[in-house]
């Protein structure tokens, strides 16, 4: 039987450090409230009951109430950041599933503040002002889809999955995967995409760009990158990124790393 541990939460909006040593996992929980989590050096990777997702500086990640998930700090540094508690009638206006969503400049500072009154049980006037601005921002904010990752749910599948999750630059074919899911290779692709609702291509590719931002999330070079993860070229990796992104990685990182050490 699954252990879930069940943290309680505080009774109004707070907020409090949230830090995790490297190569640490923490196992199946919940949490009362929703609970929105943000990490300014390292990478955190949360498996859901359906998904995969990760979390790199520059977003953060929104948990609905009781949302079960288990966490491990996937970067080669500590993950140093933050939580914040949002009590269930501030949540029905927020996603029914977990997602992950870019952070402004503003929502950083927000939280921050947030974050610097430690447990309190009730809001000065102040404090409320400062929450319904939190609470503007919040709703506003757009989710980025390119880092959740849909696991499928039969043995075969999972165990592709789990092996390509494991080691995303292995260039096997699609017909080595069909092969090793004991599956014929137009099954293979049709039962894939029915479980996660994505091409097998695309889910692969959106394996590998996860890698790529914990790598570069880490300092390490874009043609590092592009070779340990198996893509022809830096130029063709820089490519498939910005289609994803919306710009090369260079200045991805400068953005959000600019945002990060703004006053």
């Amino acid at each position: 039987m699954l252990k879930v541990k069940n943290y309680s939460s505080p009774v109004v909006v707070s907020g409090e450090s949230s830090n995790m040593p490297k190569s640490s996992f923490d196992d199946w929980y919940t949490f009362e409230t929703g609970i929105l989590r943000y990490t300014s050096t390292g990478s955190l990777g949360f498996l859901t009951e359906n998904e995969l997702m990760q979390l790199v500086p520059g977003q953060m990640i929104y948990f609905p109430p009781l949302a079960l998930r288990a966490a491990k700090c996937t970067s080669d540094n500590d993950s140093i950041g933050w939580r914040i508690f949002i009590p269930v009638e501030h949540t029905k206006k927020l996603p029914n599933s977990p997602c992950i969503f870019g952070v402004t400049e503003l929502m950083a500072k927000l939280c921050e503040r947030i974050v610097s009154w430690g447990p309190i049980t009730q809001l000065s006037a102040a404090q409320e002002r400062l929450v319904a601005t939190f609470f503007d921002e919040l709703y506003a904010a757009r989710s980025v889809e390119h880092f959740h990752i849909p696991l499928p749910a039969s043995l075969g599948l999972s165990l592709v999955a789990k092996k390509i999750i494991d080691a995303p630059q292995d260039r096997k074919q699609v017909k080595d995967w069909a092969k090793m899911s004991g599956m014929s290779l137009r099954s293979f692709t049709s039962q894939f995409a029915e479980e996660t609702g994505m091409l097998f291509s695309a889910w692969r590719q959106r394996i590998r760009l996860q890698a790529a931002m914990r790598l570069l999330s880490q300092n390490q070079s874009v043609a590092q990158v592009a070779n340990d993860l198996g893509y022809s070229s830096p130029s063709s990796f820089i490519e498939i990124f910005r289609k994803q992104f919306g710009e090369p990685p260079k200045q991805y990182f400068l953005r959000t790393r600019a945002k990060k050490n703004a006053p």
